[in-house]
């Protein structure tokens, strides 16, 4: 693969962990980062500082919208909260209950392909993602998805033009512009990442959500890496966490950022914030379980996979990681 000016392989660097399926259903996860210049000011007085916000555990609602009232029927709001509120299993029946029965709405087509990219789910999200285009072709946010979608994959030119189109269609839309320079990135373009980013920060608002000021830091750290500031890529996450403390995603992405640094103790401590944010997601629990092994860290794998073994105990796929990680766990004691 091509070279990036930071030296590290171009490709979807943005996962905190890009996972592969490997043989008997080990997994395989890869760190990826990039970077952060300046720092993001967000507003003082956005919904996710101000008194009687939404608790952590909301995220913020669906990306780029407003939270769903509590009492909301299914929509992909609703679904998206799911997500948010690390109800993984409970977000993908809704999601393909909602697409199933309206399949051009476009709202639950590109929320449903970003949570399936979320589980590296990358063949799925990228029928949802093309569906979603497909019902909408002059809706930014699908665009923005396959974007993403595209990116995480490794389709870096498809992600790339995806992203253009995305902007075009709505130069006010800031997952647009994020998403975008995710893939701008990952093309070898920082200058032109940097740009996107910068028009991002000029469009939060008091009204954009938690989500959208994390992809904000996260964007930041994720250029700070390819600049060579691995402290910045470290900080620009923890900010990220602070304002999605509840969700899953986010100590996972820090975790990959500490190992960037060589830190891994601080790599162990977030995975172990992660791992209790997920105490009885079979999903969530197998895939940090697996990111747990690939780094040696064998108590959260063993943490992880008795509880997933718990919850799936006639799952033969189940009991086989448990048993491994438990002996590598004792093994290594």
């Amino acid at each position: 693969p091509a070279v990036r000016p930071s030296g590290s392989t171009v490709g979807p660097r943005r996962l905190s962990f890009a996972l592969v399926t490997l043989g008997c259903g080990c997994l395989l996860a890869g760190c990826a980062g990039s970077s952060l210049a300046a720092a993001v000011a967000l507003p003082t007085n956005s919904p996710s500082r101000a008194a009687g916000a939404a608790p952590p555990s909301a995220g913020g609602g669906h990306p780029g919208r407003l939270p769903p009232d509590a009492a909301s029927p299914l929509t992909a709001d609703a679904a998206q909260q799911l997500v948010f509120s690390n109800r993984y299993d409970e977000a993908e029946r809704s999601y393909a209950s909602l697409v199933s029965a309206d399949p051009g709405n476009v709202a639950a087509r590109a929320g449903y392909a970003l949570f399936l990219n979320y589980r590296m789910d990358f063949a799925g999200a990228k029928r949802q993602a093309q569906a979603a285009v497909a019902a909408g072709p002059r809706d930014a946010r699908a665009y923005a998805v396959l974007c993403r979608v595209d990116d995480w994959s490794g389709d870096i030119p498809g992600a790339v033009a995806a992203g253009q189109q995305a902007v075009a269609l709505d130069p006010n839309d800031i997952l647009s512009h994020l998403f975008y320079s995710e893939a701008l990135g990952d093309h070898g373009q920082i200058s032109d990442a940097r740009n996107q980013l910068a028009t991002a920060k000029t469009l939060l608002t008091l009204r954009s959500t938690q989500y959208e000021q994390a992809e904000v830091l996260r964007e930041q750290g994720n250029l700070a890496r390819d600049a060579g500031d691995l402290h910045g890529e470290v900080d620009a996450y923890k900010q990220a966490v602070l304002l999605q403390p509840g969700w899953v995603e986010r100590p996972s992405e820090l975790a990959g950022a500490y190992l960037d640094n060589n830190d891994l103790k601080s790599a162990h401590d977030a995975l172990q914030t992660a791992l209790s944010l997920a105490p009885d997601d079979a999903g969530l629990l197998e895939s940090l379980g697996n990111i747990s092994m690939t780094q040696n860290d064998y108590i959260s794998a063993d943490a992880a996979f008795g509880k997933l073994a718990a919850l799936r105990p006639t799952d033969a796929n189940s009991l086989t990681l448990a048993a491994h990680s438990h002996m590598a766990h004792t093994a290594d004691a």
